[in-house]
């Protein structure tokens, strides 16, 4: 196989923020992306197995999208706050370039399209220590559509391709501390997160297993999702003269 690729893609962005009554801000943002994608793909002549079919194949896509995104935020006090946030988001499409030779109309697994996404999001968010200790608390749902679902198309193949398999959503909380420690001329920095998530494959869901059957993934759990999942961190710094930094880290997942 043979393949050349091109990629354009260039953004806008903009933010406005505003205070419209006491304690209350309203953060807009918009995003503007332009991609575009183009691929030559030749399959020769000039294989070792006569079940490969030779193709070759010119794709153009381009995709522009309006992202908007909205932030409401109360503030309880001078150190903490409470805010609600809905999003969008976006992955452009593209080629996959694995294609096995032993699928059939296997020119029709070059392309995908992109997936989209709908989020929202509720949280806490707090200070401490003149701002040395950080506390945050959110809850969230998202919805993509069209989700780019990575799989194998060929038990013969060992490599993946990408797929637009359906809808999913995925719901979930976590919280945050992280905390700043000055310990004379040194410094200690801990984190600690606790999560949780969840989320499911919409009805109407298919993949392609390794033999090129279409799957019914309607109802299963959306890949790495964790019922419970924490991480521990901490990093000490140690000044060494005037221009250099010791650190040692350690890190737990």
């Amino acid at each position: 196989d043979d393949s050349i690729e091109k990629l354009w893609s260039g953004a806008a962005y903009g933010a406005l923020g505003f205070d419209f009554a006491a304690r209350w801000n309203l953060g807009l943002e918009l995003r503007v992306q332009r991609d575009h994608k183009s691929i030559i793909f030749e399959r020769s002549r000039n294989q070792p197995s006569s079940l490969v079919v030779p193709f070759l194949v010119e794709l153009e896509r381009d995709w522009t999208k309006l992202l908007p995104a909205a932030t409401l935020r109360y503030e309880l006090n001078n150190h903490q706050n409470v805010y609600a946030r809905l999003a969008t988001g976006y992955r452009p499409g593209g080629f996959n370039t694995g294609i096995p030779g032993d699928t059939p109309d296997a020119a029709a697994l070059i392309p995908f399209d992109p997936e989209s996404v709908y989020g929202g999001e509720v949280g806490w968010k707090a200070t401490a220590f003149d701002g040395a200790w950080i506390v945050n608390l959110a809850a969230y749902y998202t919805h993509t559509k069209d989700v780019q679902v990575v799989t194998a198309a060929s038990p013969t193949n060992p490599q993946f391709i990408l797929q637009n398999a359906g809808d999913d959503h995925i719901y979930g909380v976590e919280l945050e501390t992280r905390g700043h420690i000055a310990l004379g001329a040194a410094s200690l920095d801990l984190t600690a997160t606790l999560a949780s998530n969840d989320g499911s494959f919409d009805d109407g869901t298919t993949v392609l297993d390794d033999t090129g059957s279409v799957v019914d993934i309607s109802g299963l759990r959306v890949n790495r999702t964790r019922d419970l999942q924490t991480t521990l961190g901490a990093t000490l710094r140690i000044p060494v003269g005037k221009r250099a930094i010791a650190s040692l880290g350690a890190n737990l997942q």
